[in-house]
């Protein structure tokens, strides 16, 4: 009837789904929306349970253009866990509000990472330009010692106490163009080798670390630096796609009483070729160092091909 079903009016159509929340994100992953295989994510790939409201605005013609229908999705995952694709670690007992129109989608919520809780808030944008990363993921965790572990990243020679970590990341999906972290290292007993130099808890301390991707698939640092009482340092690298070093500028690395220096650091570009390190500064004493370097190659020590040059005003 004509009255009742008025040709091109709008129509509300709308529900709320309940279930495994893999079967909960395949539902608005479905054409035209695929909210979640269109940004590196599998559906299948993510556990837990959870709750989605949609709410859907259709004009009552045949022929519809997708963007000419508006949508409204929140919902809620509990007990959510992903593998994360592309590496080897999981996060967990995930809690997490989820929200998305035709403007973008935003998730929060926390989970854990490793042994670490952490805060996620994940926001995407739609119709921007392909050339303008859609993705902005920021991060909040505190990590320890044992959390390094578990990113097989040993440091509980050197590290005790908790650092808090804030990171941004801007991206594509998973697609990452860019990640900014910072990491607060008032709660951290932080030591270097040989007992040269530490950073006490209850101290400030800041550790800041930026990386983009290049066009080749590379990536730059453009700075890495550590702020503390009596130390101090101020990098910048290049990495190959696969992570490998490139080159590394110390613009300065400086601990009190210890050393003062910058330089340039060039992995061998062949089998067989030497490191070639180029450092220049006002003072370096090394030999607190020494016994941790000479245990680095085994019982005949270093054994890596090294090309030295140094310019220093006092070298101990």
């Amino acid at each position: 009837l004509p009255r009742l079903n008025p040709k091109g009016a709008m129509a509300r159509y709308g529900g709320l789904a309940r279930g495994a929340a893999s079967d909960l994100l395949a539902l608005i992953d479905e054409e035209p929306l695929f909210l979640v295989s269109d940004y590196g994510l599998d559906p299948a790939l993510v556990g837990g349970q959870g709750d989605m409201r949609f709410e859907i605005h259709r004009a009552m013609l045949t022929e519809v253009e997708p963007d000419d229908i508006p949508f409204f999705i929140s919902g809620r995952l509990n007990g959510a866990s992903l593998d994360i694709p592309g590496t080897d670690f999981s996060l967990s007992e995930g809690e997490v509000e989820l929200e998305a129109s035709q403007a973008g989608l935003q998730a929060t919520g926390t989970a854990r990472l490793v042994d670490a809780p952490v805060r996620i808030d994940w926001r995407e944008s739609f119709g921007l330009p392909d050339d303008v990363p859609s993705t902005r993921i920021g991060l909040q965790t505190v990590i320890n010692a044992r959390t390094l572990d578990g990113f097989n990243m040993p440091a509980r020679r050197f590290l005790d106490g908790s650092i808090r970590i804030a990171a941004e990341a801007v991206s594509d999906g998973l697609d990452f163009r860019s990640v900014q972290i910072e990491a607060d290292l008032l709660d951290a007993l932080v030591e270097l080798p040989g007992n040269v130099w530490a950073k006490e808890v209850g101290e400030p301390g800041l550790a800041l670390l930026d990386l983009v991707q290049r066009e080749d698939g590379g990536f730059d640092l453009g700075t890495i630096r550590m702020e503390a009482d009596g130390a101090g340092l101020l990098a910048s690298a290049r990495l190959s796609e696969v992570g490998a070093l490139e080159d590394l500028t110390l613009d300065r690395l400086f601990v009190d009483g210890v050393l003062d220096i910058a330089g340039e650091i060039s992995p061998a570009i062949a089998p067989g070729e030497p490191v070639r390190v180029r450092l220049a500064g006002q003072y370096a004493d090394v030999s607190a160092f020494m016994p941790d370097l000479a245990s680095m190659g085994g019982e005949g020590g270093i054994t890596l091909p090294l090309s030295l040059q140094a310019d220093i005003g006092r070298l101990i």
